[in-house]
């Protein structure tokens, strides 16, 4: 898990499963969620969050979907 000083310095935290793909990454201040499926759906779901708390929650239940 990545801190919040890593994901301000552009690192992105992944989780990856076959084709299925969540990323958590912070850019212009926001933390951002996708989640994207590359043999299939296409994107799933690209959510915005201020607090990486909130984001982290996001990033979880996203796994759990995939």
């Amino acid at each position: 898990m990545l801190s919040a000083y890593n994901l301000a310095c552009g690192y992105v935290q992944r989780f990856e499963q076959g084709s299925f793909r969540v990323s958590l990454w912070k850019e212009h201040g926001v933390y951002h969620v996708r989640a994207h499926e590359f043999d299939g759906r296409g994107r799933i779901a690209w959510d915005v969050f201020e607090t990486l708390t909130d984001a982290r929650k996001s990033f979880q239940s996203m796994k759990r979907k995939g």
